[in-house]
C-alpha cells in the first residue's frame, strides 16, 4: 500500500506453493485472503495504490533471467 506520493505505507508478505508441471505455460491459483488498509479517511481511498506482485530470492530471480523466454508483444491493431 502507498500513499499518493508513492510511499510503502504498509506491506505483508504472503506465501504461497505451487507446483507446475514440465509442459506447462500457466497456471491458476485460487486463495481467500484478507488485508486491511490503513487509511485515516475513505474518501482518501482513491489517491492510493495497492501493489501486488512476486517476491523472489537472488536465486530465484537468477534462474528466471536464465530461462527467460521472449513472448512476442501482442498486435495493437493500429
Amino acid at each position: 500500500m502507498t500513499d499518493p506520493k508513492g510511499i510503502i505505507m504498509a506491506k505483508e508478505v504472503f506465501s504461497a506453493s505451487m507446483s507446475y508441471e514440465r509442459n506447462e505455460d500457466s497456471h491458476t491459483y485460487y486463495e481467500s485472503m484478507r488485508q486491511l488498509i490503513p487509511l485515516d479517511r475513505k474518501e482518501n481511498a482513491k489517491r492510493h495504490k495497492v501493489l501486488l506482485g512476486f517476491q523472489l530470492d537472488p536465486s530465484q530471480l537468477k534462474y528466471n533471467r536464465q530461462n527467460m523466454v521472449a513472448v512476442p508483444a501482442p498486435d495493437s491493431g493500429l
